[in-house]
């Protein structure tokens, strides 16, 4: 069930899920993002983003952050197989370009498949 695209199974869509990953979750922080990943016993993950207003005001800054988050998860999606992941921002994300965003999720994804 494993493919190279972001389908719809692969995404976070019910608050059940979400609050599953914030309540059984494993914590990786990091300056710009936190990733939190809870098991699924599933073969393949899925993923949810929590970019609050509050943290980037403008949608435009909201929706970049974002892509570069579907487009990294998607690549690395076969390597963290088995976990539902969220990602939330930190403070400061705004300002940082779309390869810092890209080199901090990294380091989490390979935290994440070290983990499982």
């Amino acid at each position: 069930m494993i493919s190279g695209r972001f389908g719809r199974h692969v995404k976070l869509n019910s608050p059940e899920d979400f609050n599953r990953v914030f309540k059984q979750s494993i914590r990786f922080a990091g300056k710009n993002l936190t990733v939190l990943a809870a098991n699924n016993h599933k073969d393949y993950s899925r993923l949810g983003t929590a970019i609050p207003k509050k943290i980037v005001r403008r949608a435009i800054d909201r929706n970049r952050i974002k892509r570069v988050i579907r487009e990294s998860f998607r690549v690395n999606q076969r390597s963290i197989a088995g976990y539902d992941v969220v990602v939330l921002a930190n403070k400061g994300v705004e300002t940082k370009n779309n390869m810092e965003l890209r080199n901090d999720l990294e380091s989490h994804w390979v935290a994440i498949s070290k983990k499982a």
